[in-house]
């Protein structure tokens, strides 16, 4: 008898102090605010100084490097791509292939006072996807920039279509020569 009444009493004190299922999901969503809540505080508190978290970030434009990249859609189904370097010191090397640009840019900048000389040189490369079904020209200047045209393969197309029948010369027959004969 007294293991049923310990039984009994066990049983009704783990009643008491349990949770029901509701309350436990209610705490836990509560702990879980709370615990996100200081995570986005730290996180504010720490990159508010932060100068990374100022750029922007875009996959045609670039904000960090030694270059500026522009993309205009032009009326004729064209893109015209501007490349144009932050600095008159920095040295451009551009290669347009089948399906991207390479822009390769590199400055050097010499420092010199009376008992020091100071060297330093920075490189950066950004390669720019070409979209699919568009060529790219070669490279043209342009006031500070270059300029690199994308146009349709399909305007390319008839365009040396056009140039081609431009180019043919016209063909006249040979005629027979005297004692020939036509097989």
């Amino acid at each position: 008898m007294k293991k049923i009444i310990s039984i009994f009493f066990i049983f009704i004190s783990c009643q008491l102090l349990a949770q029901t299922r509701d309350e436990i999901i209610e705490e836990f969503k509560r702990e879980r605010q709370k615990m996100m809540q200081e995570v986005l505080k730290m996180f504010e508190s720490h990159t508010m100084n932060d100068s990374f978290f100022d750029m922007s970030i875009d996959s045609f434009g670039s904000s960090a490097g030694l270059v500026k990249v522009e993309k205009i859609q032009e009326e004729d189904g064209s893109i015209s791509v501007f490349i144009k370097p932050k600095n008159k010191k920095t040295q451009l090397d551009i290669q347009t292939l089948k399906d991207r640009i390479l822009i390769k840019s590199e400055t050097k900048v010499e420092e010199s006072g009376s008992s020091f000389q100071n060297f330093s040189s920075s490189s950066y490369s950004q390669t720019i996807a070409i979209p699919q079904g568009y060529i790219a020209e070669s490279p043209v200047p342009e006031n500070d920039a270059l300029k690199i045209v994308l146009r349709p393969a399909s305007q390319i197309k008839k365009k040396n279509k056009v140039e081609k029948k431009k180019t043919k010369p016209e063909l006249v027959p040979i005629g027979k020569s005297p004692g020939e004969e036509t097989l």
